[in-house]
């Protein structure tokens, strides 16, 4: 039974471009190439009904390339800290949310000067019928 899988096909070292294809007997055939697939481990990806493999493949080699994931262990503090969920909490500390700045609301005087000033040049266009009333 072939199996659907996800790639990504590097066209260059930085252009790449994400295909589907089957998995038949260990290997892909993607256009008018195909690549041995069961020396490498894959990524599975989390799908609507599942999960797919996911391969990265390069134009001249016929192996994907191997992507090992290892957890790191905190040895100190710098490279315990750079994680997603602890960016989350910094990012909504005082300190760096006083350098994004803080969004000001409007002020009342210039909102009611604008409408009146919309409110005179529309009874001067009605005044002089330009307008259709």
């Amino acid at each position: 039974m072939a199996i659907k899988g996800t790639f990504l096909l590097m066209r260059t070292p930085r252009l790449g471009e994400f295909k589907n294809a089957k998995i038949d007997d260990g290997t892909a055939k993607i256009e008018d190439k195909r690549w041995y697939l069961d020396s490498v481990p894959h990524i599975n990806v989390k799908t609507r009904f599942g999960t797919k493999p996911f391969y990265i493949l390069k134009w001249d080699d016929n192996e994907p390339i191997a992507i090992e994931l290892k957890p790191r262990e905190p040895k100190d503090v710098d490279s315990y800290n750079k994680s997603p969920e602890n960016l989350n909490k910094i990012w909504d500390m005082k300190i760096l949310g006083n350098l994004m700045g803080k969004p000001r609301g409007m002020k009342a005087l210039p909102v009611v000067m604008a409408l009146g000033f919309g409110m005179m040049i529309m009874l001067a266009l009605a005044y002089f019928k330009l307008l259709p009333f």
